[in-house]
């Protein structure tokens, strides 16, 4: 398992501190969440939705 040191801007803290109270998961298991789901609309169309750049 790997260990990464990632940078949050305050807003992004704000809300990962929100989603964490409200779910009851780790910032771990919801990054893992979040980023599963990102993946899972990879589409260019789903990202654009998003206003995310494409993969």
């Amino acid at each position: 398992m790997g260990l990464r040191t990632v940078r949050l801007d305050d807003d992004t803290e704000k809300i990962l501190k929100q989603v964490t109270k409200k779910t009851g998961l780790h910032v771990s298991a919801t990054l893992k969440r979040e980023i599963l789901t990102l993946r899972g609309e990879s589409s260019p169309s789903a990202l654009r939705v998003r206003n995310l750049p494409p993969l």
